[in-house]
């Protein structure tokens, strides 16, 4: 699997419109998703889930959140690397 690092920079090169990028994004991210889900540990989701509840605070205060949208993803991308069986979730 490609690294991660390889994939955002892939994203920043891009010579393709900003559709043609978020075209690329919904390719791979639900995978990304999936296995960062299946991978992570609680303190991981908690982590996730206090990031959202920011964005959602940006959000409804008009505030953008561009840089804690990109932490995000990128903190989801850093959980898929970690190998199977990393978790304290029960997951394989």
């Amino acid at each position: 699997m490609a690294d991660v690092t390889t994939l955002v920079t892939a994203l920043r090169l891009a010579q393709g419109t900003l559709a043609d990028q978020l075209e690329l994004r919904l390719l791979f991210e639900p995978q990304v998703a999936r296995l960062a889900e299946q991978r992570a540990r609680s303190a991981d989701l908690d982590v996730l889930r206090q990031a959202v509840s920011r964005k959602e605070e940006q959000l409804a205060r008009e505030i953008p959140f561009v840089d804690d949208d990109s932490a995000f993803h990128l903190a989801i991308a850093g959980h898929h690397e970690r190998s199977a069986g990393q978790n304290d979730r029960g997951h394989p």
